[in-house]
């Protein structure tokens, strides 16, 4: 008894393979099956790599994860789209874009802190989490001033 080709369909993308015996093969929090909304086999535009736990590459996983005791993500509620309320405002990162807010800094570093303003010594950014330094990645703008805040981090400052 064999596969039966009436009931088979083959992967759009034969190269992209995740592991059968595991539910999510890069541990990211999202369900292989979620990440490939049309479950044709295939990253296609608007989906998750389900290959990679960081698809926008921004230091966040797709899905939720619990590192250390605190949960950490995009897809919160792991359903594999980016949700909004309903007033149409994000209520989740994007896991296909690395800066949900398009303020300059990427999601991962303004939810861990782990950012370096250009005028600062001795900062390695992404190295440390600096809990003092958390900014919102749905706010572009987090003090109110104008500025956004990749605009602050690069070294701007508001005219007085």
């Amino acid at each position: 008894m064999g596969t039966d080709p009436a009931n088979f369909v083959g992967d759009a993308d034969p190269s992209s393979t995740t592991d059968p015996k595991v539910a999510d093969t890069d541990l990211d929090g999202i369900a292989d099956g979620t990440e490939d909304l049309d479950r044709d086999g295939k990253v296609d535009s608007g989906e998750a790599d389900p290959q990679k736990w960081d698809t926008d590459n921004d230091g966040l996983p797709d899905g939720n994860v619990t590192i250390a005791s605190v949960v950490v993500g995009e897809d919160l509620n792991r359903n594999g789209v980016r949700d909004q309320d309903a007033d149409g405002n994000w209520t989740e990162t994007d896991f296909l874009a690395n800066d949900s807010d398009v303020d300059g800094v990427l999601d991962g570093d303004e939810v861990n802190g782990t950012y370096c303003f250009a005028t600062e010594t001795g900062c390695t950014a992404g190295a440390v989490n600096n809990a003092t330094r958390i900014l919102d990645p749905l706010n572009p703008d987090h003090e109110g001033d104008g500025l956004r805040d990749g605009q602050e981090v690069a070294g701007w400052k508001v005219a007085t």
